[in-house]
């Protein structure tokens, strides 16, 4: 019979905490449930393809009370529905 190795638990952060961090890292990351996970960055490629489809929806919105933004944008998302997303500066 082996023996079991007990791993620590990953630490919790708090969303405030999460913004701290965030602010000062060189990379990109998402808060989930207390835990700070790494995200992947955009290749060249990638940024001109989202560049495009932002003008595109930006010309298709007219004045309407719609807004685009870039994958950059921090926001926070609540129960499922829009009128608990907020963005986070």
């Amino acid at each position: 019979m082996g023996v079991g190795i007990r791993m620590p638990r990953p630490r919790r952060f708090t969303l405030e905490e999460y913004l701290v961090i965030e602010r000062k890292a060189a990379t990109k990351s998402e808060f989930y449930q207390g835990t700070i996970l790494a995200m992947a960055g955009g290749l060249p490629e990638h940024g001109l393809i989202t560049s495009n489809i932002i003008a595109a929806l930006w010309n298709g919105l007219g004045r309407g009370p719609c807004r685009v933004y870039s994958s950059d944008l921090r926001v926070a998302v609540g129960g499922g529905d829009a009128s608990s997303t907020r963005t986070l500066l």
